[in-house]
């Protein structure tokens, strides 16, 4: 069995296992902000090009090559814009919320690994960690739209409220289900045991389970109801523009990378960097494709999908794990 590897891939000594050194913070810090940012940056790039290809357009294809800096053209322009604060609005709460949420949805990089056996900072309540935070961000989500002091915020963050509660739950039980196989809460454990005998194979029911679920955590069309432009305007970020807007985005983006990395994590095979990162890349394309082809569907649906069908779906389908061998 191999040890933990630190972010810059030796091995960890006996001391650094069980807290991380002071002198790795800024760099850890550093990096997973950089590739969070980028990887967003040619997400949306690619995003906008995918899908008009399939709606049968060009998509942006002036700055840059084919269109390559449009991402950051499109966040100079947010950077630049006037910041506006609403009458009647909790200014502290509606300032710190979107740099809550992006600061929470950094926090899965931190724990998910790039390959086989390397993490930025291997923790052995790597799920566990993934799990809070995406809790935690509920209340990011609900303190920018009732920070708004206006109706379509706040009913954007209820939505979101709602939507990501009952889907936590069909995740937490997915989880769990690879967590029976595994023997452990650690994603690098995980991995391992991937490496040996791929999960994807004895737990296939449960793939197509986690990918809408994943989408349905990450607000992503067709379960977008908490930001529904259509009805909403723009949900619970309505009322935020510039950077507050930029943060928002860039944390919406962020999550729906993390949730295919986690995807491919638990249920890819032990894969080295390169194929990690294509496995990732195919999930991402499935998720613009499925947003370019499915429409929105209603709240009510959503959330009996969520405690009808998907949750006792899920559970009955834990008892697979029990026919492994330990």
């Amino acid at each position: 069995m191999r040890g933990p590897l630190g972010v810059w891939g030796f091995p960890l000594s006996p001391e650094e296992e069980g807290r991380l050194p002071t002198s790795r913070v800024v760099p850890i810090f550093l990096i997973v902000v950089i590739a969070a940012v980028l990887s967003v940056a040619l997400l949306t790039a690619g995003e906008r090009r995918w899908m008009g290809a399939l709606q049968r357009r060009t998509g942006p294809n002036v700055v840059g090559y084919r269109g390559l800096l449009q991402p950051i053209a499109d966040g100079v322009k947010l950077l630049i814009k006037e910041s506006v604060l609403p009458l009647g609005s909790s200014s502290v709460v509606f300032l710190l919320s979107p740099t809550l949420l992006f600061g929470l949805a950094l926090i899965p990089w931190v724990v998910l690994p790039v390959s086989e056996g390397v993490a930025p900072v291997p923790s052995p309540y790597g799920i566990l960690v993934i799990l809070a935070v995406g809790e935690l961000a509920i209340w990011g989500v609900v303190y920018a739209g009732w920070a708004a002091a206006s109706k379509y915020p706040l009913m954007g963050s209820l939505r979101s409220a709602a939507q990501m509660i009952s889907y936590s739950v069909s995740l937490g039980v997915i989880l769990l289900a690879v967590l029976i196989p595994a023997g452990s809460t650690d994603l690098l454990r995980v991995a391992e045991v991937n490496g040996a005998l791929s999960l994807a194979l004895p737990l296939l029911p449960l793939v197509p389970l986690l990918f809408v679920t994943l989408v349905a955590e990450t607000n992503r069309a067709p379960f977008d109801l908490p930001e529904a432009e259509s009805e909403l305007v723009a949900g619970f970020m309505t009322e935020h523009s510039a950077v507050g807007f930029t943060m928002f985005f860039l944390a919406e983006y962020t999550n729906i990378i993390a949730a295919a990395y986690l995807g491919v994590t638990l249920f890819g095979g032990g894969l080295g960097v390169v194929s990690h990162s294509l496995a990732v890349t195919g999930v991402l394309v499935l998720v613009v494709w499925v947003r370019a082809a499915l429409p929105r569907v209603r709240l009510d649906a959503l959330l009996s999908m969520g405690w009808s069908n998907l949750l006792p779906l899920v559970c009955a389908l834990l008892l697979f794990p029990l026919l492994l061998p330990l």
